[in-house]
């Protein structure tokens, strides 16, 4: 409604100028009269054809005004869309981050109080995450030396929960001051971690078991990945 009344203005404009104009010469109805004669005929086609071409321009400016009025309009609109498209994603990503596990590997004593050797390994998978971490299982690949999950501690393919902040630990036992082949890499295994969030979603934590001195074993950097 507001558009309409703008674009309107013009029109009113352009009609004021003309009446203007047909009652300068004399007011009010001697204008009228003086137009009405014969002799004046004329002059008063003249007065009524420019009266044609103002009106048409001010339709025109009409036209031009209520497109541009749209126009702007409609980008206001696709703006405010996008602005708000763009809010629900965000408030989407927050949500999620808000809920995500970060699980990694954190060395720690073995149960026999000794430290991590390459044949007695015990670490903690620890949530550094935001959410809780569920149904995690670890794997071990391509062990180089012949290992076995403690039954004492928490078995790695049953799965559990770990909550954000929280741990828990597992231990690996291998053959006592165990050689590894001749030309073998310092790598002594790959462990994976695979776990859930609360959405559904599945990620993964991936670390190498590397044998950093005969008698000393350590993690290498975790790589995270999300299984979507």
């Amino acid at each position: 409604m507001e558009q309409r009344e703008r674009s309107l203005v013009p029109i009113a404009v352009l009609l004021g100028v003309l009446a203007a104009m047909l009652f300068a010469v004399s007011p009010g109805r001697e204008m009228l009269d003086w137009l009405g004669k014969p002799d004046n005929a004329a002059v008063a086609q003249a007065i009524g054809a420019i009266g044609q071409l103002l009106f048409a321009a001010a339709l025109f400016v009409t036209t031009v005004v209520t497109i541009w009025l749209a126009r702007r309009t409609a980008n206001e609109t696709g703006k405010a869309a996008t602005a708000t498209r763009d809010a629900v994603i965000e408030a989407q990503r927050q949500r999620l981050d808000g809920a995500r596990p970060i699980l990694v590997f954190e060395m720690t004593e073995h149960s026999g109080g000794s430290g991590p050797r390459p044949d007695a390994v015990a670490f903690h998978a620890r949530n550094i995450g935001s959410g809780p971490a569920l149904n995690l299982t670890i794997t071990l690949r391509d062990p180089a030396l012949p290992y076995h999950w403690k039954n004492f501690a928490q078995s790695p393919s049953l799965p559990a929960i770990v909550a954000a902040g929280d741990r828990l630990k597992y231990e690996l036992g291998g053959q006592r001051n165990g050689r590894l082949p001749d030309g073998h890499s310092p790598c002594l295994g790959t462990l994976t971690m695979t776990y859930d969030d609360i959405y559904g979603r599945r990620f993964t934590s991936v670390a190498a078991l590397n044998m950093i001195h005969p008698s000393y074993a350590d993690f290498g950097p975790t790589t995270f990945t999300i299984i979507e």
